[in-house]
């Protein structure tokens, strides 16, 4: 866990790395998926599950030390917060997007 504000920032700094590539894996699927190529995803799922588990993990690192992250530059926890407000935007799109074949093959 981080013990202070240097390596509090680089930890965010390193989640928003990988916060900015699962977005793009995410845009990547969605883009596939609005072509009709979903078929296509599957080779990007062994990152995706990657990128997410260090998300998740990081994110518990971070949350587990408040004083630390009570020290983070507030451009970096704007950063952070608009990162994951992206990246709940691309996954709720997707879930979206996942439904229209469904919703398609109801209406035929």
């Amino acid at each position: 866990m981080p013990d202070n504000a240097d390596e509090t920032g680089s930890q965010i700094n390193r989640l928003l790395r990988i916060a900015e590539a699962l977005c793009e894996v995410f845009a990547q699927e969605n883009r596939l998926i609005c072509d009709r190529r979903a078929d296509e995803i599957k080779p990007l799922q062994p990152e995706k599950e990657r990128l997410a588990a260090e998300y998740s993990r990081s994110i518990r690192e971070l949350s587990g030390n408040r004083a630390a992250m009570e020290q983070a530059g507030r451009e970096q926890l704007a950063q952070l917060r608009a990162a994951a407000a992206t990246l709940e935007e691309r996954a709720l799109q997707q879930q979206d997007l996942m439904k229209l074949p469904v919703q398609q093959a109801a209406a035929s």
